[in-house]
């Protein structure tokens, strides 16, 4: 779309004012207050910052419109059609469709995004529109991995955990999770980690998959997915709420755990 037509659409929807535009308002305002010749990364983030406006929820309908429109035409652009699949995989756009969400993340994918790789091995793991194929999976994590994604490369840990295409290998699984989570620090070591790279380790340590179990190693790691996950929530990630659940869940277990180790201190003077 080119930017005079964008900039014309959003200062209309501003005259329209139509009911649920407020907390899009000051976004479209400050995009529309002069007329510039915006580029193909500076609309992208116009896009990216309407859809946060929405809190994870539906976008509203005539901001839907624009923002399909936007991504539809520059869907040649592996970043507009990575948001345009994660739009239609969340169903904030026009309804959830995986169908169009592989679509597009075969487009971006194709164009060498790592994030859309990723995200095509979750559909294939678990069927979305497509039949479920380990094989694909693991190929489409593979090359995520290969671009330096740690969720990728964590997920193939997950599947030498559950023995999906690769035989069951526990002592890959956990070494796949470590390396996972040793590149997140490494590429950002003061930034908060993928929680589910943390949980993994988590789990790692409180089921003894491939390690011995450590209680104290696995508080810490699920202690940090909790955090994460937090985060992730309220930018509208609804599909990693069981897991906080789960990762709550244990670290009350774990608490239940190394409070019975603890020692008898009554007999002293407090």
């Amino acid at each position: 779309m080119e930017t005079s037509t964008l900039l014309t659409q959003l200062r209309k929807l501003l005259r329209q004012d139509p009911a649920g535009l407020e907390p899009y308002y000051d976004v479209i305002d400050d995009f529309t207050s002069e007329d510039c010749d915006y580029d193909d990364q500076q609309i992208l983030t116009l896009v990216c910052s309407l859809v946060d406006c929405a809190g994870g929820k539906p976008l509203l309908a005539p901001v839907a419109a624009i923002v399909k429109k936007v991504l539809e035409d520059g869907a040649k652009m592996p970043d507009y059609a990575l948001e345009l699949g994660s739009l239609y995989y969340k169903g904030v756009l026009d309804g959830q469709d995986f169908a169009k969400a592989v679509k597009y993340y075969r487009m971006a994918a194709a164009a060498g995004s790592e994030t859309a790789a990723e995200n095509l091995g979750y559909c294939y793991r678990y069927g979305r529109s497509v039949p479920t194929d380990y094989e694909k999976a693991y190929q489409y994590f593979a090359q995520g991995a290969m671009l330096g994604r740690p969720v990728s490369l964590a997920n193939i840990g997950d599947m030498y955990r559950h023995g999906c295409y690769v035989a069951h290998d526990d002592r890959l699984a956990f070494k796949m999770y470590a390396r996972a989570y040793d590149l997140a620090d490494r590429a950002d070591p003061d930034g908060i980690i993928d929680p589910g790279v943390c949980r993994r380790m988590g789990d790692a340590y409180y089921e003894g998959i491939g390690t011995a179990v450590d209680l104290h190693e696995a508080l810490a790691f699920y202690q940090q997915a909790e955090q994460a996950y937090y985060y992730d929530i309220q930018d509208g990630d609804f599909f990693v709420c069981a897991s906080l659940s789960d990762v709550i869940s244990r670290i009350s277990d774990i608490r239940k755990q190394l409070s019975a180790l603890l020692p008898d201190f009554s007999w002293t003077k407090k």
